[in-house]
Order: C-alpha cells, then structure tokens, then sequence
C-alpha cells in the first residue's frame, strides 16, 4: 500500500515542468541560479513537496509548543516543592522535583523528535521537487 501512496505522489509531483534542481548552499537554497530565503519558494509550483513543508512547519511549530509546556511544568513543579519545603513538607517537595523533572525530560524528548520529524520533512520535500525534476522530459 505504501508503494501504491508513493507512487501516487510522484505522478502528481511530476505533472508540470518546474525548472532545476534544488541545491542547499549556505546562502540558501539554489534553484535556476536564484536563491531562495524559504523553502516554501524553493518548492512553490509542486504540490506533493509544498504539502511536505506544510507538515515540516507543523511539526517544527509543535515542538516548540511542546518546549513551553516543559518549561511551564518545571516552574510549577519548582514553585510547588519551594512552597512544599518552606512549609516542611520534605516528601511533597521531593516528589514534586522528581515528577517536574522526569517531566520535563520527557517533554524534552518529545520535542527533540517532533524537530527531528520536521527536518526530515524538509528534506522529504527537496527529495520530491529534485525527482520531479528527474522525471520530467527535458527538450
């Protein structure tokens, strides 16, 4: 089924001409001697690759939502066990910085893999233009 859905993506990919490859540069991204600031233009005309930024951007955006909520889950966590062992309650502190950190490790973790998710989209994306590319005629 994943060969059919792979497929089915390359001949909507390869329905138009759209020009040369992708190179990534330090400067940015080259395309027809030009350079691009975003992928976004880089890819613009494809749709399959247009898509994989999307998802890219989805994923990038959510990691960083994730980041916030680690951070948020470490100040309540500390705050609670400050609150906990000025009012001598050692346990309920020591539980709270346990549980805050692992926490926070966790999220950590989960963002780190939704950023690692969102550059294998990028790269998906310049996969798909450049063999667009390939498999368009040239005359």
């Amino acid at each position: 089924m994943r060969s059919l859905a792979v497929g089915a993506m390359l001949v909507v990919g390869c329905t138009a001409t759209f020009g040369t490859k992708i190179v990534p540069t330090q400067s940015g991204l080259r395309r027809d001697d030009k350079t691009f600031p975003s992928l976004e233009l880089a890819v613009a005309g494809n749709p399959v690759a247009e898509a994989e930024v999307r998802l890219a951007r989805r994923d990038r955006r959510h990691s960083w939502y994730v980041v916030a909520g680690g951070l948020a889950l470490e100040a309540v966590a500390i705050t609670v066990a400050v609150i906990a062992f000025k009012n001598d309650h050692d346990v309920t502190g020591s539980v709270f910085v346990g549980s805050g950190g692992l926490g926070g490790l966790g999220l950590g973790l989960w963002a780190a893999s939704l950023g690692s998710s969102a550059n294998d989209h990028e790269h998906h994306a310049i996969e798909i233009y450049n063999a667009a590319i390939d498999a368009t005629p040239h005359q």
